[in-house]
């Protein structure tokens, strides 16, 4: 015979398997996992040509969106160019700004400004819509713009030449728009003779008509409404490689633009 004290020593002692069994318990089966296996360099390489396949199809896709939205900002910079050009007119017996030498130039060369007000007084062209008419100078640069010299920071960009000259020396300001492609820029045109035609657009006439969007140009209009024209075929980038910018063809070009006529037909 056990005392009370001895049964329960002699529980503690049997196994936990042993001891649920006496105490009607059914016991609980170990579980012995298994290991998995890795990846195998076979599958490794499969899953890493499967995501440059991938990203190969998605990145061109991404491209596009990013572009079309700087188009899209650039059309907003456009339309807010032709607005402030029609307003100045009206406030200026409908006479627009007189352009600068250069039709991308937002301030003439030679002239360093030694004072804030020197400054605002040298602009020219599209230069004179600032501040009353445009305050963020960004609205003179299209985001699109792949060559610094004609961008807000380059070296003859607004940021680093206005108000004082830092980069640019004695050159004038540049921007990334082009402001009446006239025969006599000295001349002051009105907005009542241009009618619809063009005013601003974001085609560079020196032998680099593509700098900015591939498949067309923005344009603003004098009857104050910005549009895009189209060229996917690039027929007026091709067309002026290696000539200056009062070339007859960028002239032709310009004609397109204020009729509004594709460029495949002729003038």
């Amino acid at each position: 015979m056990h005392t009370r004290l001895e049964k329960q020593s002699i529980l503690w002692a049997v196994p936990a398997e042993t001891s649920d069994i006496r105490e009607g318990i059914r016991p609980i089966p170990r579980i012995h996992r298994m290991a998995r296996p890795g990846f195998t360099l076979i599958e490794l390489l499969v899953v890493i040509a499967i995501i440059a396949i991938l990203a190969s199809m998605l990145l061109p896709a991404l491209g596009l969106a990013k572009e079309r939205a700087k188009r899209t900002q650039c059309l907003n910079n456009i339309r807010q160019q032709g607005l402030g050009l029609t307003l100045y007119a009206g406030e200026h017996s409908d006479l627009l700004p007189i352009r600068s030498a250069f039709a991308y130039a937002l301030s003439p060369d030679g002239k360093q400004p030694k004072t804030d007000a020197q400054a605002v007084e040298y602009l020219e062209g599209l230069g004179k819509l600032y501040p009353n008419y445009i305050k963020e100078t960004r609205v003179f640069y299209c985001p699109s713009c792949r060559w610094e010299n004609l961008s807000y920071d380059g070296p003859y960009g607004w940021k680093k030449n206005f108000p004082l000259h830092t980069t640019g020396g004695d050159n004038g300001i540049n921007n990334s728009y082009v402001y009446l492609f006239t025969s006599n820029p000295l001349k002051p045109s009105r907005v009542s003779e241009i009618g619809q035609g063009a005013l601003t657009t974001d085609f560079y006439f020196l032998g680099a008509g593509d700098v900015i969007h591939k498949t067309g140009y923005n344009v603003s209009y004098a009857d104050g409404h910005g549009a895009w024209y189209a060229d996917g075929q690039r027929q007026i980038a091709r067309s002026n490689g290696g000539v200056g910018s009062n070339d007859p063809i960028n002239r032709d070009w310009w004609e397109h633009f204020s009729r509004n006529i594709p460029p495949k037909t002729k003038l």
